[in-house]
């Protein structure tokens, strides 16, 4: 059973994209409500309580499914998928192959790309970047304007903040790099 429609309100994104409607309650959506901006209904799953809301848009072969949120301002296109009880707000962008999955959340102006996996209950926030083959799991966080790329695996209780700039095969488990 559909839990959304199209509706007529269109917007050029450099593609034609529709709003939502919800057809009936689930999780905290209640029917008539509107939500956020899809390509077509490849782009957000029937299934489960995944919702798209506010003013993001999700483009392109990107996929919102199980009882993931994309809310605010985020963006979410290529072949990103945003999965499991996942969140994406704020002004967040996750794109090419990039995976947001599990209890992970992204927010703030975080941009999430490259082959990029961000899963378990990590967190990626603030204006972050992290690309090219990262692996961001369990508790790690990411913060403030620290830039991670190539095959860095961040996990554990670790977290990268302020400035940090971390690329290579680097791996970081239970630290603090500022």
């Amino acid at each position: 059973m559909k839990k959304y429609e199209l509706i007529e309100e269109q917007k050029q994104h450099a593609r034609t994209v529709y709003r939502i409607k919800a057809l009936r309650d689930f999780s905290d959506v209640k029917a008539g409500e509107i939500g956020g901006y899809i390509c077509g209904e490849h782009n957000l799953s029937h299934e489960g309580d995944a919702w798209v809301c506010g003013d993001a848009f999700i483009l392109d072969n990107a996929v919102v499914k199980d009882n993931a949120i994309v809310c605010g301002n985020g963006l979410v296109y290529d072949d990103a998928v945003i999965s499991g009880n996942a969140k994406l707000y704020g002004k967040a962008f996750v794109y090419n192959n990039a995976r947001v999955e599990d209890n992970a959340r992204v927010y703030g102006n975080a941009r999430v790309h490259g082959n990029t996996v961000i899963k378990g209950n990590a967190r990626a926030y603030e204006s972050i970047e992290l690309v090219d083959n990262v692996v961001l799991a369990e508790n790690a966080e990411v913060f403030g304007t620290a830039f991670v790329s190539g095959d860095a695996k961040i996990s554990g209780d670790a977290k990268i903040c302020g400035t940090a700039d971390i690329s290579g095969s680097a791996e970081i488990k239970n630290g603090v790099i500022k």
